[in-house]
């Protein structure tokens, strides 16, 4: 089964990284959660273009961070449906 717990736990620390590095930096987060084997979610608040572009930069300190724990990140950005 894809979404089985067994793998849940191992996205545990990364997640961790993750939150506290975007909170470190400034970075507007909303949620994150697992999504997947090898494979989170990770929302940010939405904003105007220039201040999302900055934000984005920001997050290459958050792939670093994860980088020097030994993990791989990239990030893929994604757009809110109208509601």
């Amino acid at each position: 089964m894809l979404l089985d717990e067994g793998w849940a736990d191992l996205a545990d620390e990364p997640l961790r990284i993750v939150e506290h590095t975007a909170l470190g930096l400034g970075l507007p987060l909303v949620a994150r959660d697992r999504a997947g084997p090898s494979q989170v979610e990770v929302v940010f608040d939405a904003s105007d273009a220039l201040t999302a572009a900055d934000q984005m930069v920001r997050c290459n300190g958050v792939k670093q961070v994860l980088r020097r724990a030994g993990y791989h990140a990239s990030f893929m950005a994604g757009r809110l449906s109208p509601t």
